[in-house]
């Protein structure tokens, strides 16, 4: 999906199942146990339907945000749908779109993206850098 970066430009992140990243992206891998995982570029575990870490989630969306500019991104865990949606729409709220980022995810993205309702209030109110 094209991501409109917070400087300028527009940025490629993809997304899906990890074990189905392709090689010449930048791999963000949110499952660990994906057979590929020691390939990604970022390894962010999270258990499955639930929610990240804080403060490793910022670490890893200001390296990933840093990374868009250079080439595409792809995020990942088992499905590409709730832990995926829910870094990406982290991802949509950094980059500075307006929109409510659960909506724009499901609309650009993958209409199932971000699969309970304690990922939609986190990807919606987290807070995304440090002092808040």
């Amino acid at each position: 999906m094209p991501l409109p970066l917070p400087g300028g430009g527009t940025a490629w992140v993809g997304g899906g199942p990890f074990e189905a990243c392709p090689p010449a992206v930048f791999g963000v891998c949110l499952e660990a146990r994906a057979s590929n995982a020691a390939q990604s570029q970022l390894l962010l575990p999270i258990p499955d339907f639930g929610l990240p870490e804080l403060l490793p989630l910022r670490a890893a969306l200001a390296t990933i945000l840093a990374e868009l500019p250079h080439g595409p991104v792809y995020i990942g865990c088992r499905a590409g749908l709730g832990r995926t949606g829910t870094v990406m729409a982290c991802l949509v709220r950094l980059s500075g779109i307006a929109e409510d980022p659960v909506t724009w995810v499901r609309r650009h993205y993958d209409s199932r993206a971000i699969e309970t309702a304690a990922q939609e209030e986190f990807a919606r109110h987290a807070v995304l850098h440090a002092g808040g």
